[in-house]
């Protein structure tokens, strides 16, 4: 798996996850890089889960969804199923924090696609999940 974030991205999941616990009323802890994810949080009694963080230069309308890698998705879905935990997945657009609690049966809900990112052509394309943004609920 290669690694993209640099400092500069880092930073920002940090600021993003901080808002959001805090907002939440969660503890977090930063996840070893390769883990696929980036957060673990809990409130200390019982609700707990992982965190996929991200941060986007456009306003929350925008785009009609936001996309994920499908597998990223299914992988963090299904660790938090088997271990009874949630995956919440938390964009910053330029207008705001936004949040989903993703569950199992979430997933035939968002329409797959495949897309190539432009700053690595080389890489090829990947397929990714939808997610309507108007799903999301928004943070403060």
């Amino acid at each position: 798996m290669a690694v993209y974030e640099n400092e500069k991205h880092v930073a920002a999941e940090a600021e993003i996850a901080e808002k959001w616990c805090e907002a939440m009323g969660f503890a977090k802890v930063k996840s070893r890089k390769m883990c696929g994810y980036d957060y673990f949080f809990s409130d200390g009694q019982g609700r707990h889960g992982v965190l996929e963080i991200k941060d986007r230069s456009v306003s929350r309308d925008h785009y009609d969804t936001m996309f994920i890698g499908a597998e990223k998705l299914h992988h963090n879905v299904g660790l938090c199923e088997a271990y009874d935990m949630n995956f919440c997945l938390v964009v910053r657009w330029t207008d705001g924090i936004g949040w989903i609690r993703i569950k199992p049966e979430d997933l035939k809900k968002f329409p797959l696609s495949m897309t190539e990112r432009g700053d690595r052509p080389n890489d090829g394309a990947q397929m990714v999940a939808n997610i309507p943004t108007n799903w999301f609920e928004v943070v403060g």
